[in-house]
């Protein structure tokens, strides 16, 4: 099958997913205001007992209606979860290297964008960044690789630690593979490079992935937000639950 026909096929199966995630929302919809009106109508029915009112058979049953739709909602929540991580790995397969935001999860477009304002902050400023990042956007910076001058080669002490994240992650993790490069060199050089290391590394998490896990691999820039050139020549990992 040509890589047309295959894109041709992922996109016909996108739609189908996408499809299916749009009606489990709209029942969790439905479930969620049938669980509103039945925690209502059991508040006035405890009131009324608490009046002298005998209602402890019906209290029980919408005691049990309401557990029972928090667990469809529950159960749908997690369908949701594991169709929309699906999506995600369909499309990352179909695009490896993210040429723009766009190519991108809702989830990683936004801390794309809030990486990329990064630059020229200080060391304190970033770092409180990051530790913002996890409640902002679920996201988690695993791990940073650092590569020789003109090399996009993973070593194979960092091909073991990949493998381990991998491993340690969720079964819907999506990982951003966010490359960057020091300030010396043409920026159409130093784009070309780290795009093959951002790639280098996103391949090698692709291949010890489980589940619904994917990757995507950007370029974000020359920078000094790291320090000495050396350590801007590197990709970091950052794995968005």
């Amino acid at each position: 099958m040509s890589s047309a026909s295959v894109a041709d096929s992922d996109d016909g199966e996108v739609a189908k997913l996408t499809d299916k995630v749009k009606n489990l929302d709209q029942d969790n919809k439905k479930l969620a205001g049938q669980l509103t009106q039945s925690r209502n109508k059991l508040k006035e029915l405890r009131a009324s007992a608490d009046a002298g009112g005998d209602l402890s058979a019906e209290v029980d049953k919408l005691t049990e209606e309401v557990k029972k739709n928090k667990q469809l909602i529950a159960k749908k929540n997690g369908q949701i979860a594991d169709l929309s991580a699906h999506i995600n790995q369909l499309k990352a397969a179909n695009k490896m290297f993210a040429e723009s935001a766009d190519d991108l999860p809702k989830s990683a477009q936004g801390l794309l964008g809030d990486l990329n304002k990064l630059e020229g902050k200080s060391a304190a400023e970033v770092q409180a960044a990051y530790e913002e990042y996890v409640s902002k956007h679920g996201a988690t910076a695993r791990k940073r690789i650092k590569f020789s001058t003109g090399s996009s080669s993973v070593s194979e002490a960092d091909k073991a630690e990949i493998a381990q994240l991998t491993q340690a992650a969720g079964k819907n993790a999506f990982f951003l593979i966010v490359g960057y490069a020091d300030q010396q060199g043409s920026a159409a050089g130093n784009k070309k490079l780290s795009s093959a290391r951002s790639v280098s590394v996103a391949k090698e998490l692709g291949a010890s992935a489980k589940g619904f896990q994917s990757t995507q691999a950007v370029y974000l820039g020359q920078t000094a937000r790291f320090g000495p050139s050396s350590e801007n020549r590197v990709v970091e990992i950052w794995e968005i639950k």
